[in-house]
C-alpha cells in the first residue's frame, strides 16, 4: 500500500538542467547542490548532463562518488568540515571552500599544496531577502569571511598572501527568495575582491565560485527569474566574470543551484485517508504528507506550496466551494499544510498534490512519528514510469533506530 508518492517529470528536469548550462554558456562548471534533492538516480542523471555536485556534507561527498561524479567536479561547502573530512577531500582533488580563517589554517597543517581548488568563502555582505532563514549575506550571517568594511577586506586579501594554496573566491548571497538585484550585488562585489587579489598576486585566483541562490514561482503568481534572465543580467553588470569574455580572469567558475533546478519538475501526491468535521466551519482533511516531508511548510510561513485537490480518477475536483484544514500525519498540531482553505468539497479517496515539492522535501524528511520515507516515481515525455527510490519498509524504519543492531 503506497498512500503517498514524490513524482519527477524527468523530461522538465532535464530540460532545467540543459537551460542552465546553456544560458551561461562556456567555462561554467554547474554543481548541483544535491541538499535540496539527493536521490542517487538524478544526481546520475545530473552527471550525465555535464553537471557537477555541491555538497554540504561528507555524506553528500559520498553520494556525489556513487553517482560517478568525477571527484574534480565536486565542491565540499560544508561550514563544519573535521580534518579527517578535509584531509579525504583534499587528497582527492576535491575542491573545497574554507568558511574561515582557523579552517585555512587547519589546511595550512594538513600540506601546502593540493591538486584540487581551495576556496575562501566571503560574506559581502549585500543584504536580505524576503525569507531570513536562507539569506546568508548579512552581517550576523554564520557563514564565510565578512567584508564589510576596507579593514575586513586587507584582512581577507592577507589571507590570501598567507595561504598559497588559496586559488579560488566563494560567495554564496542566499538560497531563495534573494532577488536578482541582490545575487548580482553580491558576485559584483566579489568578483572586485577576486581582481584585487589578482592585481597582487598575479593569477592567484583562478576559479570564482558564485553559489546558487535563483528563486522559484511557487505561489503561481510570484514570477521569478530564468537562467537565461539571470545571466543576461550577471553579463550585463560584470561581462567579464564569464569565460567566453577575453578578459575573464577565471579558469572556470561554478555555479551552485539547487532548488531552482530539482523543485520545479517534483510533486507530492496523497490519498485523502479521513475528512472529519472540526469545531469551526473547516473540516479537517487527513492526508499522508506534512510535517515529515514538508518540514518548513508546516513550521513556518515563508515557504507556501500550491496545494491542488482532485478525485480519485484524476479529475480536477468541482463544485461550490468550502473551506478546509489539510492536516498531516504527525502527531502534534502544528503539523497542518493550509487552515481554512477554499476548495470544493474534499471526500475520502480525492488525492491532494503539492506542486513544485521537488527540493527540500523529501531531503530534509522528519523521523519524528517514524514513518516510512515514501516512494519517489519518475516519468518521461511519454509518462513511462520508473521507479527512482523505493518507499521505506517497516523493517528499514527499525533498522535506522536500531543501527543496524535489530533483529528483524
Amino acid at each position: 500500500e503506497k498512500p503517498v508518492c514524490l513524482f519527477y517529470d524527468l523530461a522538465a528536469w532535464r530540460a532545467g538542467l540543459r537551460s542552465c548550462d546553456a544560458a551561461f554558456g562556456k567555462g561554467f562548471l554547474h554543481a548541483l547542490a544535491i541538499k535540496s534533492n539527493p536521490v542517487l538516480s538524478m544526481v546520475k542523471m545530473a552527471v550525465e548532463e555535464g553537471f557537477g555536485v555541491e555538497a554540504a556534507s561528507m555524506g553528500e561527498v559520498k553520494i556525489a562518488l556513487a553517482a560517478g561524479c568525477p571527484k574534480e567536479k565536486i565542491v565540499l561547502d560544508s561550514p563544519v568540515k573535521t580534518i579527517g573530512e578535509l584531509k579525504f577531500a583534499l587528497s582527492n582533488g576535491i575542491h573545497i571552500n574554507c568558511d574561515n580563517a582557523s579552517e585555512l589554517e587547519r589546511v595550512a597543517k594538513i600540506g601546502s599544496s593540493f591538486p584540487g581548488i581551495v576556496g575562501l568563502r566571503i560574506n559581502p555582505c549585500s543584504g536580505s531577502g524576503e525569507i531570513a532563514a536562507l539569506s546568508v549575506s548579512t552581517p550576523d550571517s554564520k557563514f564565510g569571511f565578512c567584508l564589510q568594511d576596507d579593514a575586513s577586506e586587507e584582512e581577507a586579501v592577507a589571507l590570501y598572501r598567507k595561504y598559497p594554496f588559496l586559488n579560488c573566491v566563494h560567495v554564496h548571497v542566499g538560497s531563495g527568495k534573494m532577488g536578482i538585484a541582490t545575487l548580482v550585488a553580491g558576485i559584483s562585489r566579489v568578483f572586485t575582491f577576486a581582481e584585487r587579489v589578482n592585481k597582487e598576486l598575479p593569477g592567484r585566483i583562478r576559479v570564482l565560485d558564485m553559489g546558487g541562490g535563483l528563486g522559484v514561482n511557487f505561489t503561481g503568481n510570484d514570477p521569478q527569474a530564468t537562467f537565461p534572465e539571470y545571466a543576461a543580467r550577471l553579463r550585463a553588470a560584470v561581462p567579464r566574470l564569464f569565460p567566453s569574455h577575453p578578459d575573464c580572469p577565471f579558469d572556470h567558475v561554478v555555479t551552485e543551484f539547487g532548488q531552482a533546478l530539482s523543485a520545479p519538475s517534483g510533486w507530492l501526491a496523497s490519498r485523502v485517508e479521513v475528512v472529519k468535521p472540526s469545531g469551526t466551519p473547516s473540516n479537517v482533511v487527513l492526508i499522508h504528507f506534512g510535517a515529515d516531508l514538508c518540514v518548513r511548510q508546516t513550521y513556518t510561513t515563508q515557504h507556501r506550496r500550491r496545494l491542488e485537490v482532485y478525485d480519485g480518477q484524476g479529475a480536477a475536483k468541482t463544485g461550490a466551494e468550502v473551506p478546509h484544514n489539510i492536516a498531516g500525519p504527525l502527531c502534534f498540531q502544528g503539523d497542518m499544510l493550509a487552515k481554512d482553505a477554499m476548495y470544493p468539497p474534499i471526500r475520502a479517496d480525492d488525492v491532494v498534490v503539492m506542486r513544485d515539492a521537488g527540493a527540500n522535501t523529501l531531503s530534509i524528511y522528519s523521523r519524528h512519528c517514524s514513518r516510512q520515507a515514501p516512494l519517489v516515481v519518475g516519468y518521461d515525455e511519454n509518462y513511462k514510469f520508473t521507479v527512482l527510490k523505493p518507499a521505506e519498509t517497516y523493517d528499514q524504519v527499525v533498522d535506522f533506530w536500531a543501527g543496524g543492531q535489530a533483529k528483524l
